[in-house]
């Protein structure tokens, strides 16, 4: 009975509608790419908004296969190795500018990261929140991409709570969880930013929780309503901490990686970064017009003006 009453929460937060904004972006995302595209996911501050203006959609595009995907053997290659590739596009419709950053995965590299086969939880972190599925070719697509939401929930969960406390509760865990996850990627948003995640989607955290309690993930119910108690031994819950702490140079060092790959896979990628970096932090730099030109050669040092100047920790 829990399993089915987990499932179906996801499904249901699958097949939730989307923005019309995020309909035409995945559109024009399966016409750029072509028959390749498995699936599209929506996720990030637009979903959870429910608003676009002044933002850009966050989508995942997920793929059969890098080579079909690509017109190219290089980006086919680097995604391959080190995926996602990451990708900004602007397109017009009904008169506005419609700004869209996606990602391309595997559907097959999707689920195993999702079900916590990656050491890093860059799928696992980032889709144990809510994320909608605006495109699947088919129900059985369908039924592959929302299986995987579900198991990044649980891979979340469980690798979180053996740092728990006995009598801890949903406002515990899923801010630590969500802080661990952005901890192990170069982050421009305040620390408070995690809070403000859970807080955002409150309920439906704590529902996930709750069902989730009997699914035998490494915790139980407590003795009060509302709060639970691990039930992996203190050896594990060290083991996790350490984990944890070896995810953080692993994860620093794959997203410097995947900086480096954004800064040519975007158009006009410096500038995209130092936005973003801006949007979030507060920190300004206008990079210099042969930096423009030659993101990989300007990366490391507007890297480290960026790091000085607390533009991410």
């Amino acid at each position: 009975m829990p399993q089915h009453q987990f499932n179906r929460r996801i499904n249901d937060e699958a097949r939730a509608p989307v923005l019309p904004q995020v309909s035409v972006a995945a559109e024009a995302l399966r016409t750029r790419i072509g028959d390749s595209v498995a699936a599209v996911l929506f996720y990030g501050s637009a979903l959870r908004e429910g608003n676009s203006d002044g933002k850009i959609i966050d989508l995942y595009v997920l793929v059969d296969c890098y080579r079909s995907a690509y017109k190219g053997v290089i980006p086919a290659i680097a995604n391959a190795i080190l995926p996602p590739n990451v990708y900004y596009l602007e397109i017009e419709n009904n008169g506005n500018t419609v700004r869209i950053k996606y990602a391309v995965i595997s559907l097959s590299g999707f689920e195993k990261q999702a079900a916590g086969r990656a050491f890093t939880p860059c799928i696992w972190g980032r889709f144990a929140q809510p994320t909608a599925v605006v495109y699947a070719r088919n129900e059985d697509v369908q039924a592959r991409v929302v299986e995987a939401m579900g198991q990044a929930v649980l891979s979340l969960i469980r690798k979180t709570v053996p740092l728990m406390l006995p009598g801890f509760g949903a406002t515990d865990l899923w801010p630590r969880a969500l802080r661990e996850s952005y901890r192990t990627e170069l982050r421009a948003e305040q620390k408070t930013k995690t809070q403000e995640l859970y807080l955002a989607s409150q309920p439906r955290f704590d529902q996930l929780l709750s069902i989730a309690a009997g699914l035998d993930l490494g915790y139980r119910p407590g003795r009060e309503e509302g709060t639970y108690t691990p039930t992996t031994a203190k050896a594990n819950a060290m083991a996790h901490q350490l984990l944890w702490a070896a995810r953080r140079p692993v994860g620093k060092t794959l997203s410097v990686l995947r900086l480096l790959k954004a800064a040519f896979t975007f158009a006009n990628g410096v500038a995209y970064i130092l936005w973003k970096v801006e949007r979030h932090s507060g920190v300004k730099i206008t990079p210099t017009a042969w930096q423009s030109r030659h993101p990989l050669l300007a990366a490391v040092t507007l890297s480290w003006r960026l790091y000085i100047k607390g533009g991410f920790r």
